[in-house]
């Protein structure tokens, strides 16, 4: 099967979960709120997709994906559409649709979507329990 562009599409599956990338279609780049190194504290509240790279100390509130990266140091606790996590994150989780651990994922907390993806090598101290 040929791709749009003539070519035969290729597929790479990455342990870590991450952003689509910016070709795929219905794809939007997630709004960058907390860079590396960078610190927040306070309430978040975000439309439309989202990364955390930095520290977070508070709550977060995404209607859309929130993608907690490798470097990131979350403490709150997160309501979103689905959550994609590669760093550590101490707080609970309300996913309407799905949370996916990483195998960098450090999550302290209990859960609470309809989905759960756990990468081996994640780490969840706290219970699952369905939307």
């Amino acid at each position: 099967m040929l791709g749009e562009d003539g070519e035969v599409p290729t597929q790479t599956h990455s342990s870590t979960p991450g952003p689509p990338a910016s070709g795929e279609r219905g794809a939007r780049e997630p709004l960058l709120v907390v860079p590396a190194g960078g610190e927040f504290e306070g309430v978040i509240s975000l439309q439309g997709p989202a990364r955390i790279d930095g520290r977070v100390r508070g709550e977060v509130f995404c209607d859309d994906s929130l993608w907690i990266g490798p470097e990131a140091d979350v403490e709150a606790p997160i309501t979103a559409t689905e959550v994609f996590i590669a760093g550590t994150l101490r707080g609970p989780i309300h996913a309407v649709e799905r949370v996916e651990l990483a195998p960098t994922a450090s999550v302290f907390g209990d859960l609470t979507t309809a989905r759960l993806v756990l990468a081996e090598g994640a780490y969840l101290a706290g219970s699952c329990s369905p939307v």
